[in-house]
C-alpha cells in the first residue's frame, strides 16, 4: 500500500515538473534533490507554514538509515494533491510527502514543489465482547463500554467504549434489530469506523442472540402403581409407591399427572393411558417435579409377567372323547413312595395350542392313552382343573420278566 502510494505521488510530480523531476533521486543531483517520506513536524504548529520536517522513505533491504531533512517552504512553494493542486494546510503531521529541493545541503533545502499523498483511509476494527454498561443508562443509546473476550491464560484486555450514531446499523443474530436490543450482558460484535484509545464509533453492532435454556432434565420415579384418578374414564392422573432401596424406609408417594401431551410405552411398544392399571410396575419421566408431584412426559409400563406353568406329572385314567378327537383327559398324580402328599385327580383341557412330546420328540393327541405316564405344564390351573401347554408323553415301561 504504502508503495502503491508513493509511485502515485512520483507519477504526480513528474506530470508537472517533466522528466527532470522524475529522473532525480535523492542527493543534490543537477542542484536538486528528490526525498520521499513522512511528515514529522510543522513549524509553526499553526498559522503560515513556514518549514517542516520529514522522515525519509528508506526501501527495505536497502540498508540505508531513515534521515530527518528539514524542508523550508516559500511563495513559490507548490503543492500537488492526488486529483488537483493543494495548499500548505495540507501538510499535516503523519502524511506521507515527496519533495523537490533546491539549495539541499544535506540536511535542509527549499521546497519548489511538494506532493501530498491522501491520509490513509482508517481500516475499521472489530471489538468482540460482553457489554459493561450503557451511557445513558436508560432512553436514547449514545455509547455503551464493552469488555473483549480474552484470549486463554492472557490478560483480559481494556474494555472499549463503543459510541453510536444514528447510521449506526443493530442485528439481533441476522435479524435487524435497534439499539433498545443492546443490553448490559449482551454478546456483542461491534464493527467500529476505527480503534483508538480504547474507543470508537461503530458501524455496525451484532448482538448475540441469547441462547434458549436446555431444557429441564426430567425426574425419574420408579414403582408400583397405587391409585388412578379418576378410577374409570379418562385418566388424569395417578399415584406411585417408589420402590425401596434395601432395608430403607419407603419413599413417600408421587402422584404422577398426565396430559395429552404424555406418551405410553407398553414395554418398547406404544401404549396408552388405559394401559395404566393398579397394580402396573411403571418408570414415569416427571418435569416440574416439586413437593411430591410432577407431571409425566413419558411413561413405561412394565407388561405383566405371564404367570409359570403349573407341572403335573402322572398316569392317565380317562379321555374324554374316548375315541375321536381328544377334548381332555383325566390324570391321577405320582406321589413319591413315602410322601405325606395325597393322590389327586386332575383334569387336563387341551386346545389346538397345546404341543405334545413323545419322549423327547414331537407327538400328537393320539399317543395320549389310558395307563400312560405324563407330564403336563397347566395354565389357568384352579380347582383341580387347568389347561394344557404340553403333553410330554413318557415311553411305556417294558414288560417286567417273570
Amino acid at each position: 500500500m504504502k508503495r502503491h502510494v508513493l509511485l502515485a505521488l512520483v507519477g504526480i510530480v513528474a506530470l508537472s515538473v517533466g522528466s527532470a523531476w522524475a529522473g532525480t533521486g535523492p542527493g543534490t543531483g543537477g542542484g536538486m534533490s528528490v526525498w520521499t517520506g513522512t511528515v514529522q513536524s510543522l513549524t509553526p504548529e499553526t498559522g503560515d507554514l513556514q518549514s517542516f520536517v520529514i522522515s525519509t522513505f528508506v526501501p527495505p533491504g536497502m540498508g540505508m538509515p531513515s534521515r530527518l531533512i528539514t524542508v523550508n517552504v516559500d511563495a513559490n512553494t507548490q503543492y500537488l494533491l492526488v486529483g488537483g493542486a493543494g495548499t500548505a494546510a495540507d501538510v499535516q503531521v503523519g502524511v506521507r510527502v515527496i519533495v523537490q529541493l533546491t539549495g539541499f545541503d544535506g540536511s535542509a533545502g527549499t521546497a519548489l514543489r511538494v506532493g501530498i499523498a491522501p491520509p490513509p483511509t482508517p481500516r475499521p476494527a472489530v471489538v468482540t465482547g460482553t457489554v459493561q454498561s450503557l451511557s445513558p443508562e436508560t432512553g436514547d443509546l449514545q455509547s455503551f463500554v464493552v469488555q473483549p473476550i480474552t484470549m486463554g491464560m492472557m490478560a483480559p484486555p481494556a474494555p472499549v467504549t463503543v459510541s453510536v450514531t444514528a447510521d449506526t446499523q443493530y442485528f439481533l443474530g441476522d435479524v435487524a434489530a435497534t439499539a433498545a436490543d443492546v443490553k448490559v450482558g449482551s454478546r456483542v460484535i461491534a464493527q467500529l469506523t476505527s480503534l483508538a484509545d480504547n474507543a470508537g464509533t461503530a458501524v455496525k453492532v451484532v448482538i448475540q442472540a441469547p441462547k434458549p435454556p436446555p431444557p429441564a432434565k426430567p425426574s425419574i420415579v420408579a414403582g408400583t402403581v397405587q391409585s388412578l384418578s379418576p378410577e374409570t374414564g379418562d385418566l388424569q392422573s395417578f399415584v406411585v409407591q417408589p420402590l425401596t432401596m434395601g432395608k430403607m424406609m419407603a419413599p413417600a408417594l408421587v402422584t404422577v399427572n398426565v396430559t395429552a401431551d404424555t406418551r405410553y410405552y407398553l414395554g418398547s411398544k406404544p401404549a396408552t393411558a388405559a394401559d395404566v392399571k393398579v397394580g402396573s410396575k411403571v418408570v414415569a419421566g416427571l418435569i416440574n417435579f416439586a413437593d411430591g408431584a410432577g407431571t409425566a412426559v413419558k411413561v413405561g409400563i412394565e407388561p405383566p409377567k405371564p404367570p409359570k406353568p403349573t407341572v403335573v406329572k402322572g398316569v392317565v385314567q380317562s379321555l374324554t372323547p374316548e375315541t375321536g378327537d381328544l377334548q381332555s383327559f383325566v390324570l391321577q398324580t405320582w406321589v413319591p413312595p413315602g410322601s405325606a402328599m395325597p393322590v389327586r385327580l386332575i383334569t387336563v383341557n387341551v386346545t389346538a395350542d397345546t404341543k405334545y412330546l413323545a419322549g423327547i420328540r414331537p407327538g400328537t393327541s393320539a399317543q395320549v392313552k389310558v395307563g400312560r405316564a405324563v407330564t403336563v405344564l397347566l395354565k389357568d390351573f384352579a380347582e383341580g382343573a387347568g389347561t394344557a401347554v404340553q403333553v410330554q408323553i413318557m415311553p411305556p415301561k417294558p414288560p417286567t420278566k417273570p
